[in-house]
């Protein structure tokens, strides 16, 4: 039988087709491991790192939908993403031996509230960190042990049946939930996004003068540098050429890092 030829792939690449390919594609192509430990490894330099303790102890810092908070139990770190009561956890494992061996992964953690009566349900809205507060100490020690791809199970991390755990990517090649590694991504890219702007670009941004020209191609009409009440939304710039040779366009902060860093930090 002759190969018949579509576009620009062959029947065979239908037939040969696994999911693997795409988790190769994410791994080796879109090189999104690499792009999770770098976002980690920032984030967790930039952000105040906590000792474990009670969870509604803990500082988190609070955004408009989510709250973000680090801990530190022996080499264990864990980068927790929080809304209501559903938690993304990044994790690194440190290595003492050899930081290249350190291993890097994340889960989600949740309570399923329709599964809850309503006196469970009213407890958990008073306190959302209820259920992983009971779980913590050993999701700690799970990864401390490299166990942390048994998280899911409930006989390894022991839990009630309404509390979910769903192991997304354990630092390897092999990606557990592809939507959900995919999503967890890009929150913690949105989240380096976010803190960059506030600190590197802030700082970059204070030292770019009026009439200066941004890579010899756009020239800075307005500079502002003055941060109230944590409101980063009026820190950037004014440029002219982005939209045309005569045009002049405000840009903050968030929007100079997504579209224009090489511009920025360029000499």
């Amino acid at each position: 039988m002759k190969t018949v030829h579509r576009f620009d792939y062959h029947l065979e690449d239908i037939f040969k087709f696994e999911e693997r390919d795409v988790t190769s594609y994410m791994t080796y192509e879109l090189k999104l491991p690499a792009k999770f430990k770098e976002a980690f490894t920032y984030l967790t330099t930039k952000m105040k790192v906590q000792p474990l303790k009670a969870l509604d102890k803990i500082k988190w810092d609070e955004g408009k939908n989510y709250d973000w908070a680090v801990i530190k139990s022996g080499e264990v770190t864990l980068l927790i993403r929080k809304y209501q009561s559903h938690f993304t956890i990044f994790y690194k494992k440190e290595n003492q031996e050899n930081k290249y061996n350190n291993r890097y992964g994340c889960f989600t953690y949740s309570t399923n509230r329709d599964k809850l009566s309503d006196k469970e349900s009213d407890a958990r809205v008073d306190n959302n960190f209820l259920d992983l507060e009971a779980n913590i100490n050993d999701i700690f020690k799970l990864i401390a042990e490299d166990k942390a791809h048994g998280l899911w199970n409930s006989y390894t991390l022991v839990r009630p049946k309404f509390v979910e755990v769903k192991t997304v990517w354990n630092g390897g090649d092999d990606i557990s939930s592809i939507e959900t590694f995919i999503f967890a991504c890009d929150e913690l890219f949105s989240k380096y996004l976010e803190i960059f702007a506030q600190t590197d670009m802030f700082d970059r941004i204070k030292t770019i003068k009026k009439g200066s020209v941004l890579n010899d191609k756009y020239k800075v009409l307005g500079v502002k540098t003055t941060l109230k009440d944590g409101y980063y939304h009026d820190i950037g710039l004014t440029l002219q050429g982005t939209n045309g040779a005569t045009s002049e366009s405000w840009y903050d902060v968030y929007a100079l890092t997504r579209w224009y860093l090489k511009d920025i930090f360029t000499e």
